[in-house]
């Protein structure tokens, strides 16, 4: 089982695809759970260089691509959709995620809509009010839902049993920031 994040604009997630999928699937990889198209959020949005339904049509391309890179391979994807935010506002996410979710039904694409997970765990049902108790910031995660959600995905592609958290050394952390596609949330390499 792997865990890839990433921003679907640059493509960049989809641009080291083959390699890294390949690598992968000669380590015996067969699963693989992929989040990418929360930065893509963040940056197109603010810019309003795209409409919610452009930057879902976008996302979903990426998402496409890297699923028929990893099938090549024999290894299936759960794509995990971006979660509520604080930068797009209740409408302008819903019909992001309505547009999303439609091109991964039509192309049958497996994916876990994170949304519904964060109102599931909260029971709100109101859009700001469940991303304030989802994440510490109203972009990143809070610890116990990321865990939370990772019990999810993993029930989803059949492992029933949590792993326990990992201890990073001080060492693996400074080689994380320097990654280039930095958090998959916000897309700073200041933390991971």
């Amino acid at each position: 089982m792997k865990i890839l994040s990433g921003c679907a604009e640059d493509l960049l997630i989809v641009d080291l695809a083959e390699d890294q999928l390949q690598q992968l699937a000669s380590n015996g990889v067969k699963d693989i759970i992929a989040t990418f198209g929360a930065i893509d959020i963040s940056n197109l949005y603010k810019a309003q260089d795209k409409s919610p339904e452009q930057l879902a049509e976008s996302v979903a391309d990426s998402v496409l691509q890297f699923v028929t890179i990893a099938k090549k391979l024999n290894i299936s994807v759960l794509y995990v959709t971006p979660c509520f935010t604080e930068l797009m506002p209740e409408r302008q996410y819903g019909q992001f995620m309505t547009t999303l979710l439609e091109i991964l039904q039509q192309t049958g694409i497996t994916y876990c809509n994170m949304g519904e997970v964060m109102e599931a765990t909260t029971e709100q049902g109101k859009y700001l009010e469940t991303a304030d108790i989802c994440t510490s910031n109203g972009l990143h995660l809070t610890h116990e839902f990321g865990r939370y959600l990772l019990q999810t995905m993993l029930n989803m592609v059949g492992i029933t049993e949590m792993p326990e958290p990992a201890n990073l050394s001080p060492q693996y952390t400074v080689v994380q920031r320097k990654q280039r596609t930095g958090c998959y949330v916000c897309g700073s390499s200041s933390h991971n």
